[in-house]
């Protein structure tokens, strides 16, 4: 099959949208992501919506370039990971954030205002490499 570099380049475009937009809570202090439950919601759905469409690109990737279904979300980064799509550094750190998505989704109640505020000053970079 094709890879059909146009719906890529949309979901590329629109995570890079999501990060600009996250961007945009690095300059918060950590205090705002524990005292405000604004700051760290907006921050939370921000970090979700970038993990899915990092997901979405890393499941056209595997269907387009051939690659048998994943069992998990994380497997999609493991086969870009193997057949050298993308390094093995970043396919690990992304298997973390695939494993985050789902944190986000189905335990929600389990994540930590500090973990967020991690993710955000740090952790972030990995979604910027991927895109």
């Amino acid at each position: 099959m094709a890879l059909d570099r146009d719906q890529i380049n949309q979901k590329l475009a629109q995570l890079e949208d999501y990060l600009k937009q996250l961007a945009q809570l690095k300059s918060e202090p950590k205090n705002s992501f524990t005292e405000s439950s604004l700051v760290e919601l907006a921050a939370e759905r921000g970090i979700y919506k970038a993990c899915q469409q990092t997901i979405d690109i890393a499941q056209s990737l595997n269907a387009e370039l051939g690659f048998g279904p994943p069992r998990f979300y994380r497997d999609l980064f493991t086969q870009l990971g193997k057949k050298g799509v993308i390094s093995k550094k970043l396919q690990l750190k992304l298997e973390k954030m695939a494993g985050l998505r789902n944190k986000l989704a189905h335990e929600y109640a389990k994540v930590n205002p500090e973990e967020i505020y991690q993710i955000i000053t740090q952790d972030y970079q990995d979604l910027i490499d991927f895109s």
